[in-house]
């Protein structure tokens, strides 16, 4: 049958997650993605307050509700200390992946890998949708 999955990076990321939940998706590739922007839930997101403040309708506050057990994800993270206070906020399940690209990458992840490595890297998520072949994939480039 066929696939849909839903990709994204940074605030794209946290509405490819969110997105599971309204419409039925296989698998999300999740780059560097927020929890929330939610100035009452992540305060230390100062920095994006020009923006927040003009937001007086919030539809999605933050993604506690997002995760549904039929879809798979994978999150990408690195070692960017706001991408760190986000991450720790994701819930443990068996369907949630979460790989660290480690101290060499900075939020952005997407932008920073070499050339083709971005498209091998989401193609063995979303068509082979296995776990230690993402492992491997990140072991064999980044040791």
């Amino acid at each position: 049958g066929r696939q849909t999955n839903s990709v994204g990076y940074c605030m794209g990321g946290f509405l490819a997650i969110a997105f599971s939940n309204v419409y039925p998706v296989n698998n999300v590739v999740a780059m560097t993605p927020q929890w929330s922007i939610h100035p009452d839930i992540l305060p230390a997101e100062s920095y994006l307050n020009y923006f927040t403040d003009r937001i007086s309708d919030w539809k999605i506050k933050d993604l506690s509700d997002a995760f549904v057990d039929e879809t798979n994800y994978f999150i990408f993270n690195s070692d960017n200390e706001d991408d760190q206070y986000q991450i720790r906020l994701f819930p443990k399940q068996d369907n949630i992946d979460v790989y660290e690209f480690g101290p060499a990458f900075d939020h952005d992840l997407p932008e920073a890998l070499p050339p083709g490595v971005l498209e091998k890297l989401m193609m063995s998520c979303l068509e082979q949708g296995k776990d230690n072949m993402v492992r491997s994939f990140i072991s064999d480039y980044y040791g």
